[in-house]
């Protein structure tokens, strides 16, 4: 019989499969120092969405 903790790190790779889309892929060096979002170029919406940096990741944003 199998170990249930070694069953479960198993089927626990890779991205969650409940998931609506993959998260977006930031430029980390645009990101760098950012307030907005931390420096990780990725924020979550009030909606839940996670969704690229207004303010360093979209061209015409504040910090262009």
């Amino acid at each position: 019989m199998h170990d249930s903790t070694e069953q479960h790190q198993r089927a626990a790779h890779g991205a969650h499969p409940f998931a609506p889309v993959p998260a977006p892929r930031a430029n980390v060096t645009l990101a760098r120092n950012c307030r907005e979002c931390r420096s990780w170029g990725t924020v979550i919406t009030e909606q839940g969405r996670h969704e690229l940096c207004p303010a360093c990741q979209l061209p015409g944003g504040p910090a262009s």
